[in-house]
């Protein structure tokens, strides 16, 4: 480990977070600039226990001319936890946050955000951009070049035009007073989007200058379309039905259920929208994401296998039916109509508690809605009243939730009374599907597949419909 120096000898500190990634090509970059030696340079290691890229950060670190320090972490803790020690050991009270894997894409950078810091009214996010000039896609990225190309390859005097949505902590100086006022939220264990909501926050209490400054993002991730097949939130990024597509089991989220992981699969200007809804807050504070572990995994297994009731015979001729579930108006508008024109009906799962609330995909469904639909001739069934996760939550619990929902809705006009049922998250417990083929005709899971004889009625397969 290189030891600290004092506060006073640096103008700005470089701080690189690392995980598995070789910032040895940025070392060496940084210490050819004019500037390098007025700034100080921290490394944090978070916890990826590989000796060799140990040895060749400490290898370019000690050709550093400025003062650097190298700390190894033992344990991985994610990239906010790893921002908040670097800004706790910076030695100067403007920060540069730049990745691992970023390279600065002319010989001025340290001289134009030094500058730009020297010309802050005060305290201030300066954020220089991100760019590819210095990446060659193989074949392997073309994919994702070709997305961050468009969507975040961004001018300053473009970013200016709407400051919080593109902040990205891979390149950007950040006064100390900032950064100890609006913390790197720690509850993202992981690495990703945890600069979205931070950025976002920092709008909201300190200028963000954007400034044409960029450097080149090195280590565009492998192209594979099917990373977020298991995401909620994309799947609920799809199930606007407003886009004139109704939806087959899709759509199981609401905004307090939003988990941290999941939002890899968000634009940002998604992102933003949420944030000037007001409900970034909601969305962040949960954390909540149904239990992926093994047990949890094997639980699920287990239980799709128990069948409670099974079907006694197929249909005499293939069967469709059109579901949605937390749905939007749209869904109750657009969706409806489309469906209606070719003569069929859809069962909409309503959980009562998100009657009227607005989330990702637009302002849900209320009273006005259900009646409408069930006059229609369109069935209106139960999804509990919280949007609880079935499979965590006591047998009781779950019950007395459901029969809270069949209770609202009724109270909300209904005139028949729900004869199915849909799960929150497709998580239930053979209990509760045993419960669930007493209560209701028949209840819907989320597992991709054709029912048939033999066929759960009280766990239904489903097929997702989405953009493609």
């Amino acid at each position: 480990m290189v030891p600290q120096v004092p506060s006073s000898a640096a103008r700005l500190a470089i701080c690189i977070p690392a995980f598995r990634d070789n910032a040895s090509a940025l070392i060496r970059a940084l210490s050819a600039l004019p500037e390098a030696a007025e700034c100080a340079l921290l490394l944090y290691d978070d916890g990826s226990d590989d000796l060799e890229l140990v040895r060749n950060h400490e290898t370019a670190m000690a050709t550093y001319p400025g003062p650097s320090l190298l700390h190894v972490a033992q344990d991985n803790s994610g990239r906010s936890f790893a921002r908040n020690w670097l800004v706790s050991h910076a030695p100067a009270n403007w920060i540069l946050m730049i990745d691992a894997d970023m390279l600065p894409d002319n010989p001025g950078f340290l001289t134009r955000y030094l500058d730009a810091s020297a010309n802050a009214a005060g305290p201030a996010l300066i954020a220089g951009g991100f760019s590819l000039d210095q990446v060659v896609p193989g074949p392997g990225n073309r994919l994702h070049f070709a997305q961050a190309a468009k969507s975040d390859c961004v001018d300053a005097e473009t970013r200016r035009q709407d400051p919080g949505r593109f902040v990205f902590s891979s390149n950007i100086l950040v006064h100390r007073d900032v950064l100890s006022a609006v913390l790197f939220d720690e509850g993202y264990s992981g690495w990703g989007w945890e600069d979205v909501d931070w950025g976002l926050r920092v709008v909201d209490k300190y200028p963000v200058i954007h400034i044409d400054n960029t450097a080149s993002h090195l280590g565009l991730e492998p192209d594979n379309p099917h990373a977020a097949a298991d995401c909620r939130a994309t799947r609920q990024r799809r199930a606007t039905a407003g886009a004139s597509r109704p939806i087959c089991g899709g759509g199981d989220l609401s905004a307090d259920q939003v988990a941290r992981p999941c939002l890899e699969g968000l634009p940002r200007r998604v992102l933003c929208a949420l944030h000037r809804a007001g409900l970034m807050s909601d969305m962040f504070a949960s954390g909540y994401s149904p239990d992926r572990s093994y047990p949890a995994r094997l639980g699920r297994r287990l239980t799709q296998w128990r069948v409670a009731a099974p079907l006694l015979r197929s249909p005499k001729r293939p069967l469709i039916t059109f579901t949605f579930d937390d749905f939007p108006k749209s869904a109750a508008t657009n969706g409806a109509d489309i469906i209606e024109a070719v003569g069929a009906r859809a069962t909409y799962y309503a959980a009562s508690g998100l009657s009227g609330r607005s989330l990702l995909i637009g302002d849900l469904f209320g009273r006005a809605d259900l009646r409408r639909l069930e006059v229609a001739g369109h069935e209106i069934g139960s999804h509990t009243q919280s949007h609880q996760d079935c499979a965590r939550a006591p047998l009781a619990d779950c019950l007395a939730d459901i029969e809270l929902c069949d209770l609202d809705l009724m109270q909300m006009g209904l005139t028949n009374p729900a004869s199915q049922f849909a799960y929150p998250f497709g998580e239930t417990t053979v209990k509760l599907k045993r419960a669930m083929a007493d209560r209701y005709t028949c209840a819907r899971g989320i597992l991709p597949g054709i029912n048939r004889k033999g066929s759960d009625r009280a766990q239904l397969r489903a097929i997702e419909l989405g953009d493609d």
